[in-house]
């Protein structure tokens, strides 16, 4: 009976002290919400590998969940697959700023009044944003990115600004 108390014990005290344990591997993590515009919103989800203390790649996706509605036609980003550069810099100990760089695919479709179609876009994305850490592990990310989607048949789309907030995690 005393070695099985002592090894729960034991198994409690080692789960419990895990967190202050955790390696910092450099990759990363997190999912969130992103607005184009404000008008459209996206779930999204990023995976990254901090290079240095100042250099990361990162790579996202995104899935359209609400769209947007003009003129009785449907707006909605059916997704998008994006990789950046992200230089960061801390501002204190629990909040980092950032700007990235990148590359970015979207699809979008329309539907309604007699158009049923979707188009990929793609181009440039740039931003930065701040991230701030409660625990040196998990935080929240804000974060603006403009994405420059250039022309399709001959027509300039232009930029699109979205926003996104979202949960991180250091793995």
């Amino acid at each position: 009976m005393k070695r099985t108390t002592f090894a729960i014990a034991s198994a409690i005290a080692l789960l419990a002290s895990a967190p202050a344990m955790a390696q910092d591997t450099g990759v990363y993590g997190g999912i969130g919400v992103k607005t184009i515009e404000f008008d459209t919103y996206s779930l999204e989800g990023r995976l990254g590998y901090q290079l240095n203390d100042f250099l990361s790649v990162e790579g996202q996706g995104a899935v359209g969940v609400i769209d947007d509605e003009e003129f009785g036609v449907e707006i909605q980003e059916d997704y998008a697959l994006g990789a950046f550069l992200r230089a960061s810099a801390p501002l204190s100990d629990s909040v980092t700023g950032f700007a990235r760089v990148g590359y970015n695919v979207s699809e979008f479709s329309v539907d309604g009044a007699g158009i049923d179609a979707s188009e990929s876009f793609d181009g440039i994305a740039f931003g930065g944003g701040l991230e701030y850490s409660w625990d040196g592990l998990s935080g929240v990310r804000l974060e603006y990115t403009a994405y420059d989607f250039g022309s399709v048949g001959g027509i300039d789309v232009g930029t699109a600004d979205t926003v996104s907030l979202g949960f991180t995690r250091k793995f």
